[in-house]
């Protein structure tokens, strides 16, 4: 599905306000069923307040996640339909992490190692230590994991937040 709010710059606020109009959006939005693509002048649409802007924010957090790799994407998704929020580049100690999820004693974060964030085991584990001396639990995944095993990989991240 195609959506396109057809607001740019220099159009009058009658003209774009239906676009504050949550429901309106979120009905045109919610009927894709595979493919969402949003055509749009993002800079004009970051710039109004509500659905719109999150919606282009929400566009560019998707496209950030497919940029760095298949499997945190595949995470996201597996997230997004499992109902679990997280926040998405975090910073934590000076380092950004993917995947924090608020729980109920403390955060989680989930790390997903496509071998593009940890250059030795020694680097990685001191990069753990920090995680966790901030307050942080901290799940490993690897990447094979999250595409060839989502349900173990859900139901582990389950299993850690039902144990806080």
């Amino acid at each position: 599905m195609v959506f396109s709010p057809v607001m740019a710059r220099g159009m009058k606020p009658p003209t774009v306000a239906w676009a504050s109009q949550e429901n309106r959006v979120n009905v045109a939005v919610t009927r894709a069923r595979e493919v969402l693509v949003v055509v749009a002048d993002t800079g004009f649409c970051r710039s109004q307040d509500g659905i719109i802007k999150e919606l282009v924010s929400y566009c560019e957090l998707v496209e950030r996640i497919r940029e760095k790799s298949q499997a945190e994407l595949k995470l996201f998704g597996l997230l997004i339909l499992e109902g679990i929020q997280c926040r998405n580049y975090v910073i934590i100690a000076d380092m950004e992490e993917e995947f924090v999820i608020d729980g109920r004693v403390r955060g989680v974060v989930v790390r997903v190692d496509g071998g593009q964030h940890f250059e030795s085991e020694a680097a990685d584990d001191a990069r753990k230590a920090t995680l966790i001396a901030n307050g942080y639990q901290v799940i490993d995944f690897t990447g094979s994991e999250v595409l060839e095993t989502p349900d173990y990989v859900i139901g582990e991240i389950r299993r850690t937040l039902d144990d806080q």
